[in-house]
């Protein structure tokens, strides 16, 4: 595990401040799968493994996001979402 990752406490060391930032962690993380599952729908670059070096790797998944924007921004939200569950 990197050391800037965070990673939520195991069930059986749990305090309520530990039990409390697991929830918190968990709120901040689904939103960020929910995105990455509209971009993963739209984008099938990112299906499987980026065949690159990892510089650009990067490159590529931040032209999808740049790119997925630019969409969202002259299509709108309701647009893209409705195109995902097509």
């Amino acid at each position: 595990m990197l050391p800037y990752l965070m990673k939520p406490y195991e069930r059986n060391s749990l305090t309520d401040r530990r039990r409390n930032f697991n929830e918190r962690l968990s709120r901040a993380r689904k939103p960020v799968e929910c995105a990455f599952g509209i971009l993963y729908s739209k984008w099938r670059i990112i299906s499987k493994e980026i065949e690159t070096g990892v510089e650009l790797a990067d490159k590529t998944v931040k032209c999808i996001c740049v790119l997925h924007n630019t969409t969202i921004e002259k299509e709108g939200v309701d647009r893209q979402l409705t195109d995902v569950t097509v």
